[in-house]
């Protein structure tokens, strides 16, 4: 491996035991690795020199596991690799693409399984790897660019990557009266349904704990993509923190019905503290919401690479849709 290609080391503090292995045998082969243990000094503040390492890195190798799915701070540096156009080299630490919110992570991006592979038999694939990434090499398994993945029909594939996979964003069927949520926190709203058959009328809700604009995408069992936020399903696109209904209670459709192939249904939400610089509501005026064109995507992920990586977060979700 080649010293002069420098990799930054995501990982869940408590994983720590099995990231310095890895850091241990990656430094042992001559391969340049940043990690905090060894880079940050008693007292300095670490998030400019986070920022920083990562920025000057070839490659982001994240250590993905049960544990590092749910950290703020790695969902946050794997965004920041992200908007700095570096790559994103996952390793499997307990065989997480069991887990529907890590087949976000990992879709259509190479990984290297070092769950239960001996080093000799993982060090030689994570070397390759990391080369390839970081000389600019088209592998077969490495994810095109944002733009070319999104006009191939991979549609939310880059913001689902970055989503944090949630039960903030639920639906449920529609029912006139208006919502009452009273759940402790990390708990599953009792009103919550995750399987639906077609031709059913369900609502959204989403539990938003920050205002800012808010954008909501949702990608059918068909693969189309839709903006439900801003639409006629909801006009206002700037909300206020806590609960929100979706549609909203100015729209002339009271419900979403349920429709389009079996199969699965994702929904995508972004609050940012800026409204996209471009229209997104339908054209015309019998159409309850805009079917995005690849392009809107590739805009839509343009403007999100410049904003500060504190300034937006994304959520996502998804439901079953049966016969």
């Amino acid at each position: 491996m080649n010293r002069s290609i420098q990799a930054f080391l995501s990982y869940s503090s408590r994983d720590r035991h099995r990231a310095v292995e890895i850091a241990d045998a990656l430094d042992s082969n001559g391969f340049g690795l940043w990690r905090d243990q060894n880079e940050i000094l008693g007292g300095e503040n670490y998030g400019p020199k986070i920022v920083e390492a990562i920025k000057k890195s070839s490659v982001l190798l994240l250590c993905c596991s049960r544990n590092s799915v749910g950290s703020k701070n790695v969902k946050q540096e794997v965004q920041l690799a992200w908007t700095s156009n570096v790559p994103c080299l996952p390793l499997l630490l307990d065989g997480v693409t069991d887990y529907a919110q890590l087949e976000y992570w990992l879709t259509g991006i190479q990984y290297v399984d070092v769950s239960s592979r001996t080093k000799n038999d993982w060090l030689p694939e994570v070397g390759k790897a990391i080369e390839t990434l970081a000389l600019g090499r088209t592998a077969p398994q490495v994810p095109p660019s944002s733009t070319a993945s999104l006009t191939s029909n991979h549609g939310l594939s880059d913001l689902r990557a970055l989503a944090r996979f949630t039960d903030r964003i639920w639906p449920e069927r529609y029912t006139s009266q208006p919502p009452v949520v009273t759940r402790d926190l990390g708990a599953v709203p009792g009103s919550a349904a995750y399987q639906f058959r077609r031709g059913d009328r369900i609502a959204l809700r989403l539990d938003i704990d920050r205002g800012g604009h808010l954008l909501l995408l949702d990608q059918g069992t068909s693969g189309r993509i839709y903006c439900l936020c801003p639409s006629r399903f909801c006009p206002s696109s700037e909300v206020a923190s806590g609960v929100l209904s979706v549609p909203q209670p100015a729209s002339p459709y009271p419900y979403f019905e349920v429709s389009g192939p079996v199969g699965h249904e994702t929904l995508l939400a972004i609050i940012s503290s800026s409204c996209p610089p471009f229209d997104l509501m339908p054209h015309q005026p019998n159409q309850p919401a805009r079917q995005l064109e690849p392009t809107d995507c590739v805009r839509l992920v343009e403007w999100l690479r410049v904003l500060p990586a504190d300034t937006w977060e994304a959520m996502a979700t998804e439901f079953e849709v049966l016969p």
